[in-house]
């Protein structure tokens, strides 16, 4: 192997910096700094022979850029610029950078221009290693509430449960739960329609969080189908819950016992990480008429035991949610909607009783109407993602959300942002691809609107902050996940999201999350979004979800989503986002103040 020639670059204040002069720049990368002070930079950087360079570290890790790709550089407030570290894809970043063009002898270019004072008092930085690592696991734990892991090796019981008076599972029934939790293409056992929850989650989180469902034996129910029913039409949850007394001694894999329930235990809460309970129960107008067996999640009471872990979340549902959306096979959007409840996210449709019971998302979100994939607050909520924090004027490109998890915050009260649990604005880069593809050219549940076939800027106002039980409400998102109420009088510091987007149940009437539309429509008993090129007619009103080319998003084109400029935290939105152009690499936002 012939040794790589390395050059090691340095950004000095100067107009113009060339190392080398063999050949022309071909392709240019914007940088931005992370300092109080903003500058307008660009470096070319060129391999004659295939349009790729290589960022070593003194570490040997390598990344690859390919051309075309976003390079992000940090200014130092000293008497010049240097390079000191490179942020890659807004993720990796490389301290004390080399540039490395394969064996060869090509030359680097790299050229800086309008170089702004520099200054320690300007009003911009992005805010890109602040971490945003409070999750709902850690709101519920502050409540005493055990909900399933969202990071790692997450380890599920899947449980069929058979009522004596209904027809018992057939074999190719059970195998149907198997590959609806647990199909995977990789593995060729794969679902013949959209995704399993495995699999959904793993692309989901960006490989953060691996489901294992263990499909035990079935279980005959203590009670009757009938009696099932009669409970659960008294109080929610009451027929589940006599279903899983006991339950824990009657579960079997392939004829053993269970005899070590740590292993379903990830966080070592003394709490089996989560159970589903799937019913042999498949009668169409009982399940949909009747919302008998219906699908939803819970929590069942009982005590924490580190050698024996108890039951705590759980999700049970029919069997017919496993073909809802499909007549060629299994389908899993119910599964992996209830999952999120599991993982602690509310639901973002409404319960309320409308005469046009639509929500503020618009119906377009798993949490809404089981549909694409979960949205960038949903993520950052669940500790998948770190969006950057913008507090000031700046030019941006955002990668596909879909596959690279890049978001923008846009805070309203505090320029700090310590976990999801606050009040802000989010913006990603959707394109109809990866987990949103099938559900862009699919109607799910006949009637249900499809995602958008086309690209834009999704933009959602988020009112995550918390309160106590007792209705004190915090502006600040910081609180203390380590401390667990036990007793009434530590209940004071424990957090509990205090909107929701039912308004009956919502502090304040606040949304949790509402989608900001480009032609200042709200959704919210109105109109779904999607459909027709993601438009929706509804009382000669045209309805479009996506920022476009063009489009300018601020207080006073989307003033029916503010109360006279101002947030739900009652300050000033003075903000002006506009979409440059947008590509199937990105899309270029310019923000200004």
């Amino acid at each position: 192997m012939s040794r790589k020639k390395k050059v090691y670059i340095k950004l000095l204040a100067l107009l113009f910096i060339f190392i080398g002069s063999i050949f022309s720049l071909s392709s240019c990368f914007t940088i931005f700094d992370y300092y109080n002070h903003y500058t307008n930079v660009s470096i070319d950087i060129v391999d004659p022979t295939n349009g790729k360079i290589e960022i070593y570290t003194n570490s040997e890790n390598t990344s690859n850029i390919e051309s075309g790709d976003m390079l992000y550089i940090e200014a130092i407030p000293n008497n010049g610029y240097k390079c000191d570290s490179l942020l890659i894809n807004n993720k990796e970043c490389i301290d004390n950078p080399y540039i490395e063009v394969n064996s060869k002898s090509y030359t680097i270019e790299a050229s800086f221009s309008k170089f702004s004072e520099m200054s320690n008092d300007s009003n911009y930085y992005l805010n890109d290693n602040n971490e945003i690592d409070t999750t709902y696991y850690d709101v519920y734990a502050s409540m005493g509430y055990s909900v399933t892991p969202s990071i790692g090796d997450v380890n599920i019981l899947v449980v069929p449960i058979e009522f004596s008076d209904y027809p018992s599972f057939s074999d190719s029934e059970l195998n149907a739960i198997d590959i609806a939790f647990n199909g995977y293409k990789e593995l060729n056992y794969e679902t013949n329609y959209w995704e399993s929850v495995k699999s959904f989650y793993l692309k989901s989180s960006y490989n953060k969080l691996n489901f294992n469902f263990t499909i035990v034996d079935k279980v005959t129910s203590p009670i009757s189908g009938r009696s099932f029913i009669n409970l659960e039409s008294k109080s929610d949850g009451a027929g589940s819950y006599e279903i899983l007394d006991g339950l824990k001694d009657k579960l079997k894999i392939d004829g053993e016992s269970i005899n070590d329930f740590t292993i379903y235990d990830s966080d070592k809460d003394g709490f089996i990480d989560g159970v589903w309970l799937i019913y042999n129960a498949s009668d169409y107008y009982e399940v949909y008429e009747y919302q008998y067996f219906w699908a939803y999640t819970y929590s069942y009471e009982s005590i924490s035991d580190l050698a024996s872990p108890n039951f705590a979340r759980y999700a049970n549902a029919s069997q017919i949610f496993l073909y809802a959306g499909s007549e060629i096979g299994e389908d899993a959007h119910t599964l992996i909607h209830e999952t999120g409840h599991l993982l602690g996210l509310d639901d973002y449709y409404t319960y309320d009783e409308l005469e046009a019971p639509i929500s503020a998302t618009g119906g377009l979100d798993m949490m809404d109407l089981n549909i694409g994939d979960h949205n960038a607050f949903s993520k950052t909520s669940l500790g998948w993602i770190n969006p950057l924090v913008i507090n000031g004027e700046t030019s941006i490109t955002l990668k596909p959300f879909e596959s690279s998890g890049e978001a923008l915050i846009l805070p309203v009260y505090s320029n700090k942002l310590h976990s999801a649990f606050n009040e802000f604005y989010i913006l990603e880069y959707y394109t109809p691809t990866d987990l949103f593809y099938l559900d862009s050219k699919t109607h799910y549940r006949g009637n249900y609107p499809s995602y958008y076939d086309y690209r834009g800027l999704r933009v959602f106002h988020v009112d995550a902050r918390t309160m106590n039980p007792f209705g004190v409400l915090y502006d600040s998102d910081e609180f203390n996940t380590s401390k667990v109420a036990t007793t009434n009088a530590e209940l004071v510091n424990a957090r509990i999201v205090a909107s929701s987007n039912t308004l009956s149940q919502s502090n304040n009437r606040n949304f949790l999350i509402e989608a900001i539309t480009p032609f200042n429509i709200k959704t919210y008993e109105n109109a779904y979004l999607g459909d027709n090129m993601g438009y929706y007619y509804k009382d000669e009103e045209l309805i479009k979800g996506l920022f476009t080319s063009g489009d300018v998003f601020n207080a006073t084109n989307q003033s029916n989503f503010f109360n006279a400029g101002k947030t739900n935290s009652r300050t000033n939105f003075d903000y002006s986002i506009r979409v440059e152009y947008m590509d199937e690499e990105g899309i270029r936002l310019t923000i200004k103040r």
